[in-house]
C-alpha cells in the first residue's frame, strides 16, 4: 500500500490509465468501423488474389470509393449510410419462414426452351473455335394484369432474341411460345410496356436497344407499338430520335404520356 503512494507508482498508475483510455477509444473505433460496409468490403477484398482483385475492383470515379463489393453494400443501404445489423437478422428469419411454406422459392423453367447453339465461326476466342451452346439474356417481361392459371399472357424480350409471347405462362412446361419480334427492325430489346387501358393485353410498346452495357449490348432503333399482340408493329411517331440509343425502361404518367429514359448503346 505504501508503494502506491510513491511518485513512481503514481506515474505508473497514470500511464496505465492512459493505456486503458487509448484501448477503449481504439476498441470503440474498431467497433464503429466493423459496421462500415466499405470497411468490411475492403477486408473481404483483401482475401482475394491479384487476378480476382482485378475482377472485383470498381471502375475509377464510378460510385463509392473502394471496391465493387463496397459499391453493392452502399446501394443496398441507400438512403442510409449503412445496412443496420437487425436488417440482416430480419432477412434471415424471413427466409427461414418462407422455406416452411410449400412451393415458395421453388423455380421451374417455362421457356422459351429452344437450344441456342452458336456456330464455330462466331467462336474465335472463347472455346477454341468450336460450336457451343449458350443461354440468352432476358431484358424485359410484361404480364397481363388479368393473368390466371389457365389464361396468362406473358411477353418476354431478349437482349438479342426479339420478343416472344405465350398465353399459358402459368401452365408449367406446357406453355407454348411464339416469336412476335418480326417488324421491329432489330432483335435487341430493352423494355416492354403494356397499355393499362387494354384489358386483353394486346396493346404493347417495345423499347429497343439493350441498356445493360455488356460487351455485346446492341443499340436500338426507337420505340414500337403493337395493337394485336405483336402480330404487326409501327414505329411510335417521334421515337426515331432514339435511333442508336438504348431504352431500358418505359412508363405512363397520370396524364397518359409515355415517359422514356434513354442511354447510350454500347454498339450505337
Amino acid at each position: 500500500m505504501h508503494r502506491l503512494s510513491t511518485p513512481h507508482a503514481r506515474v505508473l498508475v497514470f500511464a496505465t490509465s492512459i493505456i486503458l483510455v487509448i484501448s477503449a477509444i481504439t476498441s470503440g473505433a474498431f467497433s464503429a468501423r466493423s459496421n462500415d460496409p466499405a470497411y468490411l468490403a475492403a477486408i473481404d477484398f483483401g482475401k482475394h488474389g491479384n487476378e480476382s482483385k482485378e475482377l472485383l475492383a470498381g471502375i475509377p470515379n464510378e460510385g463509392p470509393e473502394g471496391t465493387y463489393a463496397a459499391e453493392q453494400a452502399a446501394l443496398r443501404a441507400f438512403p442510409a449510410d449503412e445496412v443496420p445489423p437487425e436488417a440482416g437478422v430480419n432477412s434471415l428469419n424471413t427466409f427461414e419462414q418462407l422455406k416452411q411454406k410449400k412451393g415458395v422459392g421453388q423455380w421451374s423453367p417455362i421457356g422459351p426452351l429452344n437450344k441456342a447453339e452458336y456456330p464455330a465461326v462466331l467462336d474465335q476466342f472463347l472455346f477454341d473455335g468450336a460450336p457451343y451452346v449458350a443461354s440468352g439474356r432476358v431484358t424485359a417481361m410484361a404480364i397481363a394484369p388479368t393473368c390466371s392459371k389457365n389464361d396468362c399472357r406473358l411477353y418476354v424480350g431478349a437482349a438479342g432474341g426479339g420478343v416472344w409471347v405465350t398465353d399459358k405462362a402459368l401452365d408449367g412446361k406446357n406453355a407454348k411460345w411464339s416469336y412476335v419480334g418480326g417488324g421491329l427492325g432489330t432483335n435487341a430489346v430493352g423494355s416492354i410496356l403494356l397499355d393499362p387501358n387494354d384489358a386483353s393485353a394486346s396493346t404493347l410498346y417495345v423499347g429497343t436497344g439493350e441498356l445493360n452495357a455488356s460487351g455485346d449490348s446492341e443499340a436500338g432503333v426507337g420505340i414500337f407499338k403493337s395493337t394485336n399482340g405483336g402480330q404487326s408493329w409501327s414505329l411510335v411517331p417521334g421515337s426515331d430520335k432514339f435511333y442508336q440509343r438504348s431504352i431500358g425502361k418505359m412508363a405512363f404518367d397520370n396524364a397518359g404520356n409515355l415517359l422514356v429514359p434513354i442511354g447510350s448503346g454500347v454498339r450505337g
